[in-house]
């Protein structure tokens, strides 16, 4: 028996999800989660956001795609993995969610609450860090 891993996540898309196809029967969809959360610094509440990186394969992938757009509003339960590489003498990892399932909660076409540009920085935070 394994052991536990296992994420459920709800949170709105960062980007349109990307459909690649890697030889001849593998298909996969790649698209970023962000999941909104308050802080209280002192007196002060502010809203912060994680980011992560997802992945569904095959069928899945192909008949979520046209679903998954910036903002939609998506629920996850996930595994969560590791990657690890060496480039240039450096060693990295980055961490991704793989899906299992997926309920579309809304749309951005449709929703009145798809978010605007300036609910996430301008850019994600990167999911590369050195290991030490």
């Amino acid at each position: 028996m394994g052991d536990l891993n296992h994420v459920s996540l709800t949170g709105r898309l960062v980007r349109d999800a990307e459909l690649k196809r890697k030889g001849a029967n593998l298909v996969l969809c790649e698209f970023s989660l962000a999941n909104n959360y308050s802080k209280k610094t002192g007196e002060t509440w502010s809203k912060k956001a994680n980011f992560f990186k997802l992945v569904v394969f095959g069928k899945m992938a192909e008949g979520l795609h046209p679903y998954l757009k910036k903002g939609a509003l998506i629920g996850i339960e996930a595994e969560l993995r590791q990657n690890q590489w060496e480039q240039e003498g450096k060693k990295y990892s980055s961490n991704e969610l793989i899906i299992n399932e997926v309920q579309l909660l809304s749309s951005p076409k449709i929703s009145n609450e798809a978010p605007s540009s300036s609910d996430y920085p301008a850019e994600e935070e990167s999911f590369l860090m050195d290991i030490y």
